[in-house]
């Protein structure tokens, strides 16, 4: 038997997803590297949003068995609809400078397909944040996360999963899942006010983050 179980989430797992998410994703996730983000920064836009992917029925987590049956990835995707098509909600206006623009970052490219529109679809499943504990990359882990949300999305009648791909390893992640790109935003082009925003230095391979979406 493996010692990887997976499961949907719930609001029982609210505490430890919003520890994963804080410490196994912003810590490592582009944008929040090349805007000098800290997991400090992210924390109250993360508890404020983990209620609506805990409970929303379609995300799913991995615990180890053999390790205090701790959560070692989550792949946290809420169900979008004609009326309600926000991936991720705008922050507080009294969130730092820089989480702003990370903010909106995600809102200009979310906006730059209207997939219900252009697929004449009324259903979307949004994948908004896939995240695999360090130790336990190369396992396959978010391939499977990223299968199970399919079969999910399916269950509830999603007709296309959606979602703003930001790191180089996602990206090729979802290309082998045969996502297609429909939008590129360079991080390097990217401007506010007239000035780049983000840490080139910081980000490596990590060049563009893309609007991948496949059909289910």
């Amino acid at each position: 038997m493996s010692d990887l179980c997976y499961g949907l989430t719930s609001l029982q797992d609210f505490d430890e997803l919003c520890d994963m998410v804080l410490h196994s994703f912003w810590t490592r996730e582009p944008m929040a590297l090349g805007l000098g983000l800290t997991w400090q920064d992210h924390r109250n836009a993360t508890v404020r949003r983990m209620t609506g992917y805990a409970d929303s029925g379609v995300s799913f987590l991995v615990r180890d068995r053999n390790n205090n049956n701790k959560i070692v990835g989550c792949h946290l995707c809420k169900v979008l609809t004609r009326e309600n098509r926000n991936m991720f909600e705008v922050v507080d206006v009294d969130e730092c400078e820089m989480m702003q623009i990370d903010s909106n970052f995600n809102n200009d490219l979310q906006g730059k397909v209207d997939f219900f529109d252009k697929f004449k679809v009324n259903k979307l499943l949004g994948l908004a944040i896939l995240c695999v504990d360090e130790e336990y990359t190369g396992r396959g882990i978010g391939r499977k996360l990223v299968e199970l949300a399919e079969e999910r999305g399916k269950q509830v009648g999603a007709e296309m999963m959606v979602s703003q791909v930001t790191s180089f390893y996602s990206q090729k992640l979802f290309d082998r899942l045969d996502f297609e790109t429909y939008y590129v935003m360079d991080y390097g082009s990217y401007k506010v006010k007239g000035r780049n925003v983000f840490d080139l230095e910081k980000l490596g391979m990590n060049t563009c983050a893309k609007l991948m979406a496949k059909k289910i």
